[in-house]
C-alpha cells in the first residue's frame, strides 16, 4: 500500500523500467573521501525538523571549545537543510553579486545528494557560529574568485555525507543492504521491491545516525548537473522584480539618508555646527568622520537638503594641490628606484652582456573605479541593545566586526542580513558605507536607509591605483634569455595595516611567470600616494597583464616571430597551458587571418586558478579604433554551471574592455573629476563587441572565474592595434590617443 504523506510507496513497472534506464551505468566512484569527524556538525531540534548538516572546518579543539562556548550571533547557521516535505534548503553565506554563486554552490551539492533541482532552494545568510569558516580570510568573504574554488571539494563531500545517510536510514527501515538501493531526484528506490521513499520521509530517521567515517564521491562521467546549464535559482525572483538589493530595503518608520562626503583627498567639515540652521524642519544633519548625511522621510529630500548646504572643509595644501601629473612623475621616479625583489631565476646580469638584441618599454595604468550599477547602500537599525543591518557587502563578519567597534557594541548584539548586490567588482569588501547607515540611524533612533548618489559613489570609490612598469629583455637568436622588470604604485596589503614583507597582489602576475624564461629579476617599488585604494576586479592582474603581455608582444617582433608562436615556444613545457593558447588561435582563425584595415592580438595570462588566452580583433581608421570581436578561451578546470561560467567570462571581458577603452580616475586641485557615467563611461550596446567563448573539457578542480577574463583585454587590445598600425600603445586608456568609434 502506498503512503504518500510518510512519502514511502510502491513504483508502477513502468516507473521501474523508466528509472533503471535513467540510471544505467551512472557508477559510484569507489575511492572514499574520509572525514575528520569533528570538522563536520549534525544538528537536528524541534525548532528546525529535518537533517541538517554544516562544516566547521580547518579548526582545532582549543578554537573549536571557545567559540563553542562564546555567545552566537546566530543561534544556527548550517549549510544543507532537508525538510520533511522533501525540500532541500541550501544556506549560502557568500554574497550575490550577479556571479550566481547560489546557483553554484546548490549545484554542487546536489550533484552529490541526487537531489530534484526543483526541491532546491537558496538562502543567502552570513557566515556565523557554529558553522564558521575560519581557515582563510579568502574563504569567509567574498572576493578574489575564490568562493567555488575554496568551497568544491567541502560542498562535494556535504552532498555525499547528507546521501550517505539517508541510504542508512532507508536501508534500516526496510532492512535491506544499501548496495541494493538507488538514489534519485530526492527519492531512494529498492529496485528488487519496488519500493520508493522521499527524502523527506527519512529525515528523522538519518538525524538520529552516526556521521560516516568516509563517503564515496561520483565519477565526473555520471554528472547530472556539473558541468550542465540546469536553471538559475533566483531568475523568476529577477524577472518578476521580488529579488531584493541594498537599494531596495523598506522597514517601518523608515528614514532615507544621503551622504556628502568631503572632494578632496583628504580633509574634514569645519562648519557642522552652522549647517544645522539650514536643515529643513522633519531631517536631521549627521556627522560623520570625513563628511555630513541628511536623513529626510525621502532620498530626492535629503540630497536635495544636502547640494544646498555651505559645507566648509579643512584641507591639507598638499592634499588641495594633488593632481594626476604628479602622481605620473613619482611613479616614473620609483622605475628608477632599487625596490624589493619579487623573484629571481638564473644570472641576469651575464644574459644581457651575451645579448643580441635588447628591448626596454616603460608602461602606465590610472587610477580606475569600480562604477557598480547600484551606488553604495545600506539599511540599518540601531538600538540600545541591538544593531540590525541589511546589507549588500562582500564580507558579513569583517562588517560585523566593523559596527561592533564603531559602535561600542559586543559582537553578539550585531545581526546582520545579507542582501543581493547591484554589482561590485571589488567595491563592497569596504565597510565605509555600513557604518554610515549605522551612524544615521543611532543618530535619528529610526532605520535608516543610506544611498550613495552617482558622482558620490565615483568620487568617494576606493580605487584601483595607479601603477608603472619598466621592462627590459634580452633576446639571443631570437629567443628570450632575459627578463628584467620593476612595477611600482601603492601597495594596497601595506595601506591597510597589514605587516607583510612585499605586496602580494602588486607581484601577481608580474613575478615567476608561466613562461620559460631561463633568466628574470622582478621587482616591485611601492609609493605613498593621498589616494584611497582598494581590490579592484582582478587585482594586481588587472594592471600586470597589460604590462607583461603587451611587452611579450613587442619581444616577439623584435625577434621577428608571430606572437601566438613566440607565446607557445615560451609555454612549450606546459601542456595545458599550450592547449588553452592553441584553442583561442584556433577559434580566431590566428594563421588564416587576413581582413585588410583590421588586425588580431593576444594576450595570455594565467591566475586565480585557471588560465585565460585571449584575442581581440580592432580596426583603426582616421584616428579612431572599434573592438570588433574578442575571443577567449578559459581552462578553469571542473566547469560547475555552464551558462553561469559564460556569463562571468562575458561580464569580465566587458569590465576589462571599459577600462581599456575608458577608464581613468584623474585629480585636479585634490579632487576627482569625473562624476557620473557621462565623464566614467561603461560600454553600451553600441561599442559592444561580438564574443565568442570556450572552456577547456577537464575535471581539474575548478578555478576561478568572475576576473580571470579581465586582465587579458587591453594587452590584445592594443596588441592588434599594433598589428594595424604599427603604433605601440603603452599607456591607458585608449582614449587617450584614438576615439573610440561607438557606431
Amino acid at each position: 500500500m502506498n503512503n504518500p504523506i510518510l512519502g514511502e510507496r510502491f513504483l508502477s513497472r513502468a516507473e521501474v523500467a523508466k528509472l533503471s534506464n535513467c540510471v544505467n551505468n551512472r557508477e559510484l566512484d569507489g575511492s572514499a573521501y574520509h572525514i575528520r569527524r569533528r570538522e563536520f556538525i549534525k544538528h537536528s531540534t524541534g525548532v528546525i525538523a529535518g537533517l541538517t548538516l554544516g562544516f566547521n572546518i580547518g579548526i582545532d579543539r582549543v578554537q573549536a571549545a571557545a567559540i563553542d562556548a562564546s555567545p552566537v550571533i546566530n543561534p544556527f547557521n548550517a549549510w544543507l537543510v532537508i525538510t520533511p516535505d522533501n525540500r532541500i534548503a541550501i544556506n549560502v553565506s557568500k554574497t550575490e553579486m550577479g556571479q550566481k554563486v547560489g546557483t553554484s554552490f546548490a549545484v554542487i551539492i546536489a550533484e552529490e545528494l541526487e537531489a530534484d533541482w526543483e526541491k532546491v532552494d537558496i538562502n543567502f545568510k552570513p557566515e556565523m557560529p557554529p558553522f564558521i569558516h575560519r581557515n582563510t580570510q579568502l574563504q569567509r568573504l567574498t572576493y578574489g574568485s575564490t568562493s567555488v574554488s575554496t568551497w568544491y571539494a567541502y560542498c562535494r563531500e556535504l552532498g555525499a555525507t547528507a546521501k550517505s545517510l539517508l541510504m542508512t536510514a532507508a536501508a534500516n527501515r526496510w532492512q535491506v543492504s544499501e548496495s541494493s538501493l538507488i538514489v534519485y531526484q530526492s527519492h531512494i528506490y529498492h529496485l528488487p521491491s519496488w519500493r520508493c521513499i522521499s527524502f523527506g520521509a527519512l529525515v528523522e530517521d538519518a538525524s538520529q545516525l552516526p556521521l560516516p567515517a568516509s563517503v564515496s564521491l561520483k565519477k565526473s562521467n555520471s554528472f547530472r548537473y556539473l558541468g550542465k546549464s540546469v536553471p538559475h535559482k533566483d531568475v523568476r525572483r529577477k524577472v518578476l522584480g521580488e529579488e531584493i538589493y541594498g537599494i531596495d530595503m523598506r522597514l517601518p518608520n523608515l528614514r532615507f539618508a544621503a551622504v556628502k562626503q568631503c572632494p578632496f583627498v583628504d580633509g574634514r567639515v569645519v562648519n557642522f555646527d552652522a549647517l544645522l540652521s539650514y536643515v529643513p524642519e522633519g531631517q536631521t544633519l549627521v556627522s560623520i568622520p570625513n563628511g555630513v548625511i541628511v536623513t529626510a522621510s525621502s532620498w530626492w529630500s535629503a540630497q536635495k537638503t544636502l547640494d544646498e548646504l555651505p559645507i566648509e572643509y579643512d584641507v591639507d595644501d598638499d592634499a588641495a594641490s594633488f593632481n594626476s601629473n604628479l602622481v605620473s612623475q613619482i611613479l616614473a621616479q620609483g622605475l628608477n628606484e632599487e625596490g624589493q625583489q619579487l623573484f629571481n631565476k638564473g644570472d641576469v646580469t651575464a644574459a644581457f652582456n651575451n645579448a643580441d638584441t635588447t628591448l626596454e618599454a616603460i608602461y602606465e595604468v590610472p587610477f580606475l573605479a569600480h562604477a557598480p550599477l547600484e551606488p553604495m547602500s545600506c539599511t540599518a537599525h540601531v538600538t540600545d541593545s541591538k544593531c540590525r543591518v541589511w546589507m549588500a557587502q562582500q564580507g558579513p563578519e569583517e562588517a560585523a566586526l566593523a559596527l561592533s567597534h564603531e559602535l561600542g557594541m559586543a559582537i553578539e548584539q550585531i545581526e546582520i542580513n545579507m542582501l543581493s548586490c547591484g554589482g561590485s567588482f571589488g567595491r563592497r569588501v569596504e565597510t565605509d558605507f555600513v557604518i554610515q547607515a549605522a551612524l544615521a540611524s543611532k543618530a535619528t533612533g529610526h532605520p535608516v536607509n543610506l544611498l550613495w548618489s552617482r558622482p558620490q559613489d565615483t568620487q568617494q570609490d576606493w580605487f584601483r591605483p595607479a601603477f608603472a612598469a619598466k621592462m627590459r629583455a634580452g633576446i639571443t637568436s631570437g629567443l628570450l634569455e632575459a627578463l628584467t622588470g620593476i612595477n611600482c604604485g601603492q601597495n594596497l596589503l601595506q595601506t591597510r595595516g597589514n605587516p607583510v614583507p612585499f605586496d602580494i597582489l602588486a607581484s601577481e602576475g608580474f613575478a615567476n611567470l608561466p613562461y620559460n624564461i631561463p633568466n628574470q629579476n622582478i621587482r616591485n617599488n611601492s609609493v605613498q600616494l593621498p589616494v584611497t585604494i582598494g581590490f579592484w576586479r582582478s587585482v594586481g592582474h588587472s594592471h600586470n597583464a597589460f604590462f607583461v603581455e603587451s611587452f611579450m608582444d613587442e619581444i616577439a617582433h623584435q625577434a621577428n616571430y608571430d606572437p601566438y608562436e613566440y607565446r607557445r615556444y615560451l609555454l612549450a613545457s606546459k601542456p595545458r597551458e599550450l592547449a588553452v593558447l592553441d584553442k583561442v588561435a584556433k577559434m580566431a582563425c590566428w594563421k588564416r587571418y587576413h581582413r585588410p584595415g583590421y588586425g588580431l592580438g593576444m594576450a595570455f595570462m594565467e591566475g586565480f586558478g585557471s588560465i585565460v588566452a585571449t584575442v581581440a580583433e580592432v580596426s583603426v581608421d582616421s584616428e579612431s579604433v572599434q573592438v570588433h570581436q574578442l575571443w577567449c578561451a578559459v581552462d578553469c578546470g571542473q566547469v560547475i554551471h555552464q551558462d553561469g561560467a559564460t556569463a562571468q567570462i562575458e561580464g569580465a571581458l566587458i569590465f576589462g574592455l571599459s577600462a581599456c577603452l575608458f577608464g581613468e580616475i584623474t585629480f585636479r586641485e585634490g579632487q576627482v573629476e569625473q562624476s557620473t557615467y557621462k565623464d566614467y563611461p561603461v560600454i553600451t550596446l553600441k561599442n559592444m563587441p561580438t564574443l565568442h567563448i570556450q572552456f577547456m573539457k577537464n575535471t581539474h578542480a575548478p578555478g576561478g572565474l568572475g576576473e580571470a577574463g579581465t586582465p587579458g583585454v587591453a594587452p590584445a587590445v592594443v596588441n592588434a592595434i599594433f598589428s594595424v598600425t604599427g603604433q605601440r600603445i603603452r599607456k591607458l586608456p585608449l582614449s587617450r590617443y584614438l576615439t573610440v568609434n561607438k557606431e
